[in-house]
């Protein structure tokens, strides 16, 4: 995906929006997928911990990281908590009752490596309360991608090949909003990531499409996007970038979604103590033909990547149609370089101010099965008056002041 590449084909086969190869043929032009990026592995466990069995180790070899979800169930009238080892028996996390009140389940913090150990330690040999283990998700260090249709040579991990330390600063700090969205599934028992951003420092903003791990959003019910089962286990992982300070968050409720504007605004809590969150500022105007822009996101699950070098509007007009309603114009085009996750990024204005949330990439025109190379974003100016008001409180929001 990305620079705006021009192609000659009757028939294309394409990986260039989903982590896996899905051939098309022109004739299959309106049924173009969405970038969500399949990631690891999901498994069903069936574990339990308890007085008389403390502990329980489960090798994954060749994973990079590895998560459980934790289940209460029943009462114990005493203390207890629950130690996480890595593979190397080294404490990671520790639990307690406390983190169980708002909810009986709860996910680890990631662990790197091949193997996870959890140990529960109990004051009592009452048998009045187990902890099961209900789910695993096992992760490889990069999502399986598409080098042949992504063009790289603009897009850089922000912290370590960016240059922007010297360079712009600022735009360094603006990645700190950023997280990696991962999602798993039942039914599908499926794993799969996105990009997104803080809105608020309990909200999280991304696509409505990675509510699922669907090849045609377009015409998916609805229903099927966001279930329960896919909010009890989705994690935002601000820290994906190998830094020292964990900044994971548990989503706990979608507070709105709009499959039209395709966006989704989750509420979440953190995993663990960590101190507030910043959110970005957001830009209540359109951008213009021409405009500079940066995108700092997670394809392919990646560490956090700054691709700039890209404009808005170049090759297409840059006021583009509704992804599923035509007859609206919500979108905006830009030629950053993105891949498979990248949706739900947010596109910032030269200046740092967030303008647009990206989300759709190679497309297909459905009249004429051309393809369409432009990247597109929804408008961040289109998104403020479709949010209920009382999710925008707190929300920093520019509507002067726009830089030349």
């Amino acid at each position: 995906m990305g620079r705006s590449l021009r192609i000659r084909v009757s028939t294309v086969v394409l990986s260039v929006l989903l982590a896996r190869p899905v051939e098309f043929v022109i004739a299959q032009c309106a049924a173009s997928p969405l970038p969500v990026a399949l990631f690891g592995k999901a498994e069903r466990r069936t574990e339990r911990l308890s007085f008389t069995h403390p502990q329980v180790t489960l090798p994954k070899p060749g994973s990079a990281y590895i998560r459980v979800r934790l289940r209460v169930e029943g009462h114990h009238s005493c203390s207890w908590m629950v130690i996480i080892r890595d593979e190397r028996l080294r404490p990671t996390q520790t639990l307690g009752p406390e983190d169980f009140v708002a909810s009986h389940f709860r996910w680890t913090n990631l662990v790197e490596g091949s193997e996870l150990t959890v140990e529960m330690r109990s004051c009592s040999s009452e048998p009045m309360m187990t902890l099961a283990l209900d789910r695993l998700v096992s992760m490889p260090a990069t999502a399986e991608g598409s080098p042949e249709t992504s063009d790289a040579r603009d897009r850089k991990e922000l912290y370590d090949k960016s240059g922007l330390l010297d360079k712009e600063p600022s735009r360094l700090i603006a990645g700190d909003v950023v997280g990696l969205l991962m999602v798993s599934s039942d039914n599908p028992l499926a794993a799969w990531t996105c990009s997104g951003f803080m809105l608020t420092d309990t909200l999280f903003l991304t696509n409505w499409h990675c509510g699922a791990p669907s090849e045609n959003p377009r015409t998916a019910p609805e229903k099927d996007f966001w279930t329960e089962d896919v909010i009890q286990n989705a994690i935002v992982d601000l820290s994906w970038d190998t830094g020292h300070l964990s900044r994971e968050f548990q989503v706990t409720k979608v507070e709105q979604t709009s499959k039209l504007l395709d966006f989704a605004l989750l509420r979440v809590t953190p995993l663990g103590k960590q101190s507030p969150v910043p959110a970005g500022t957001l830009a209540n105007w359109v951008p213009s033909t021409g405009d500079h822009v940066f995108v700092i996101h997670h394809p392919l699950a990646m560490k956090k990547q700054y691709s700039a070098a890209c404009r808005v509007g170049i090759g297409m007009p840059h006021l583009f149609e509704n992804w599923v309603d035509s007859k609206q114009s919500t979108d905006f085009t830009h030629d950053c370089t993105t891949d498979a996750g990248s949706s739900g990024a947010p596109v910032f204005s030269k200046d740092g101010e967030i303008i647009g949330l990206h989300h759709l990439g190679y497309d297909f025109d459905p009249d004429s099965c051309e393809i369409r190379s432009e990247n597109k974003a929804v408008s961040i100016s289109e998104l403020l008056r479709a949010v209920k008001p009382e999710l925008l409180k707190g929300v920093v929001i520019h509507t002067k002041g726009r830089g030349p």
